[in-house]
């Protein structure tokens, strides 16, 4: 399996590799794939920045003895 850095950072030698062993790698296919896969990545860490931030109010609720939940 290749890493996706390196798959596209060298995309078109690979590309060029793989069709010689007459095998069909659709660049556009894998960019729009890798352009989603980034988003997702991005979307799932601003998640758990928000529930860290959201965990933290909770604990200082908590501690000063007030209820967290409405």
């Amino acid at each position: 399996m290749l890493d996706p850095k390196i798959l596209k950072n060298d995309l078109d030698k690979i590309c060029e590799n793989l069709r010689k062993k007459n095998f069909i790698f659709d660049k556009e296919k894998f960019l729009k794939i890798d352009c989603e896969r980034r988003k997702i990545i991005s979307e799932t860490e601003d998640l758990k920045n928000k529930k860290n931030i959201m965990s933290k109010e909770i604990g200082i609720l908590k501690a000063k003895g007030k209820e967290s939940i409405k």
